[in-house]
């Protein structure tokens, strides 16, 4: 209603979140539950929002190729659905821009961009390797454990998969705002142990909260970060 927009549609894998914001019976509003491979539409779109959705696009694949392979897909795809001049919007959680491995590895000082100057050594000492080797173990939990069939990109690699359908309009990190809201998830969270327990039991609360401590961590170091990209249509 704010940007006056007759109709919108939602896609969700979810059928209990379709289901809920179906029946808030917002006006012009549709949400479906499909796979957004799957998505026929039904007419051009002026504009598609993913919000952090590209993460999972990929699967856990570690290597870019395939993964830039399968965010090309996504871009192509919209490419289709938009009219032309159409603008694509993805917020996602993304990782620092040396690549997923650095990011896990390198001491926090290196991630930052002074620390990338020419002439500038690189030393990583015995706890930096334990701090590395603990920040890979973390991650294999999180994609095993809560966050399955999902891998963050690079902000390099989303502009290279839609070379030649869109152009970036605007790229900026807000990772101030990741570290405001996944500190504030982690505070309920261990507030309400007790109840989620009760839903989901204890085991898959504990893998939440271990979870959201390490993106808390990561988030504050550096290593990754929440990467928003707006593209339009060639």
């Amino acid at each position: 209603m704010t940007h006056h927009v007759r109709h919108a549609v939602g896609i969700t894998m979810s059928p209990a979140q379709a289901a809920w914001a179906n029946g808030q019976h917002w006006p012009g509003c549709e949400v479906r539950v499909e796979n957004w491979f799957d998505h026929k539409a039904d007419g051009p779109y002026d504009a598609i929002i993913a919000i952090e959705a590209v993460e999972r696009f990929a699967g856990n694949t570690v290597w870019r190729a395939r993964r830039v392979a399968r965010y090309r897909e996504l871009f192509q795809r919209c490419d289709a659905w938009l009219r032309p001049a159409g603008r694509l919007s993805l917020p996602a959680n993304a990782w620092n821009d040396r690549g997923w491995l650095p990011s896990m590895l390198l001491p926090p000082q290196l991630l930052t961009p002074h620390a990338r100057g020419r002439g500038n050594p690189v030393r990583v000492g015995l706890l930096a390797i334990r701090d590395g080797v603990t920040n890979v173990r973390e991650g294999l939990h999180a994609s095993r454990k809560v966050f399955l069939e999902c891998f963050l990109p690079t902000c390099a690699e989303l502009v290279e998969a839609g070379r030649g359908l869109f152009r970036v309009v605007e790229a900026r990190t807000d990772t101030g705002d990741g570290v405001k809201t996944v500190r504030a998830w982690l505070e309920r969270s261990e507030a309400n142990r007790a109840r989620g327990a009760e839903l989901i039991g204890e085991s898959a609360v504990s893998d939440i909260i271990r979870e959201q401590r390490t993106a808390l961590r990561f988030l504050s170091e550096g290593r990754f970060t929440v990467l928003r990209m707006v593209f339009e249509k060639a």
